[in-house]
């Protein structure tokens, strides 16, 4: 299975929660750029000001503006806050393969940093 940034989180709450103990066992997972902690800061606050903000507007370039959404939902974003804890709370833990699967994480050594520079 392969999954990239919040599809990596989601695969990993699946593992974590038992799910492919009564389904096809992976033999290979592959994480591509997951998210596990939000490289926006700000979505730590979501919970205490989303229902102030309502829909949440976020710049775009002018490729990302024909592929991403330019508002975002606060429910949305409290709900993927929400996520997020549950995976590092599992990752702490630790979270058991199914047997006889590997897991690969590939991660961009790209910063944010980077990347807004890269927009300019």
């Amino acid at each position: 299975m392969l999954s990239s940034s919040t599809s990596g989180a989601l695969l990993l709450e699946l593992v974590a929660s038992g799910y492919f103990a009564n389904h096809i066992k992976p033999r290979n997972l592959l994480l591509v750029d997951p998210i596990v902690i939000s490289s926006d800061k700000s979505l730590s606050l979501i919970g205490a000001l989303g229902p102030m903000l309502d829909y949440i507007e976020t710049k775009l370039s002018a490729a990302e503006d024909k592929v991403y959404y330019h508002f975002r939902p606060q429910e949305t974003l409290q709900q993927l806050q929400t996520l997020l804890t549950v995976v590092r709370q599992d990752l702490e833990k630790g979270i058991v393969l199914p047997s006889a699967c590997a897991l690969k994480v590939y991660k961009s050594k790209m910063t944010q940093r980077t990347i807004r520079s890269a927009r300019c």
